[in-house]
């Protein structure tokens, strides 16, 4: 299930996002955001809080402009936005169908992460050395979680 997840993008969450931020050069501030998007789709359509997230995800946008263009950021944000809102559900933002009990214990993980480290000083010169150990201990469990799924 981590395979499924590392590689789902916010592309392949909504259909109609024929890019990622992982399509765009390697220089680019976006480049592999999506690892950390997909958690914070899933976060949100489990209802998790996404105010505050989407708050310093535009933060972060309108600092980098360019970049945020050449990664369509503004398309992605509007379709990260469909997890927010119900549109997408957790099925489709994980690839498949989850039982009961794997959505239960992967919204549990999922809706402990928040954002609050970023901003554009932290996400310009890579962002995790602002995490809290909290947010560091929430992030690892969800990736634990998520590769537990199965079992």
């Amino acid at each position: 299930m981590l395979s499924v997840l590392r590689n789902c993008t916010i592309g392949l969450m909504c259909l109609t996002s024929p890019l990622s931020a992982q399509s765009v050069d390697a220089q680019n501030v976006f480049f592999g955001f999506d690892f950390v998007l997909v958690p914070i789709a899933i976060k949100w359509a489990c209802g998790g809080e996404s105010t505050d997230d989407l708050s310093r995800i535009n933060a972060v946008v309108d600092a980098f402009p360019e970049d945020a263009e050449q990664a369509s950021m503004g398309k992605i944000i509007a379709d990260l936005d469909k997890a927010r809102t119900g549109e997408v559900s957790l099925s489709q933002i994980v690839g498949g169908q989850l039982s009961t009990e794997q959505e239960e214990r992967l919204c549990k993980a999922a809706t402990l992460l928040n954002l609050t480290h970023l901003s554009p000083d932290s996400f310009h010169i890579g962002g995790d050395n602002a995490l809290s150990k909290d947010q560091q201990l929430a992030w690892q469990n969800f990736f634990l979680t998520v590769e537990n799924l199965s079992s």
